[in-house]
C-alpha cells in the first residue's frame, strides 16, 4: 500500500478517493454522468402485441390507447434495451428512469396496427430519447 501511495504521489488515500479513482470511465465527461441511451434498440416486439379487454376494439379512444405506455411486456422490452447499452447499470425502471409515449390514433384496433412509441429518459442514470414501432391489437371482452 505504501508503494501504491508513493507512486500516485498522494500522502493518504481515503476510501472515497479510491472508489472514484477506480470507477472513472474515460468515455464519460465526468464520474457519474448519465449514460446516453439514444441508440438503444428495442427487440422482442416483432410479433403483434395483444392488449387489454375492451367493450369495442373497433372504437378505441386515446385514453384507452395510452394504456399501452404502461404495458408490462412493452416496458420489459424497453428496460432490456436500455440495460443493453454499455455503461448502464441493471437497475432501470419505468416511472423512475424513463416514461413512454405513443402516437396511436383513436379508431379500430381489432386487427394489428403499427404504433410509434417514444421513450423519454429522466433522472441522473440515463439520458436521451429513442423510439420504436410495435404492432398492437386490442381484445374484446369475452374474446
Amino acid at each position: 500500500m505504501n508503494k501504491f501511495v508513493f507512486i500516485l504521489g498522494m500522502s493518504r488515500i481515503t476510501p472515497t478517493r479510491t472508489a472514484r479513482l477506480f470507477a472513472y470511465d474515460k468515455e464519460k465527461s465526468a464520474v457519474g454522468a448519465p449514460v446516453d441511451v439514444s441508440g438503444a434498440k428495442v427487440s422482442g416486439l416483432e410479433d403483434p402485441i395483444t392488449f387489454g379487454f375492451f367493450n369495442d376494439p373497433t372504437k378505441m379512444t386515446k385514453k384507452e390507447l395510452d394504456q399501452l405506455n404502461k404495458d408490462a411486456y412493452i416496458n420489459k422490452c424497453v428496460t432490456d434495451a436500455i440495460e443493453a447499452v454499455p455503461g448502464v447499470t441493471p437497475s432501470i425502471s419505468e416511472g423512475r428512469d424513463y416514461w413512454i409515449t405513443n402516437d396511436a390514433e383513436p379508431g379500430d384496433y381489432s386487427y394489428a396496427r403499427p404504433v410509434n412509441f417514444t421513450v423519454h429518459t429522466k433522472g441522473d442514470k440515463i439520458s436521451g430519447t429513442f423510439g420504436f414501432v410495435a404492432k398492437v391489437r386490442a381484445l374484446r371482452y369475452g374474446a
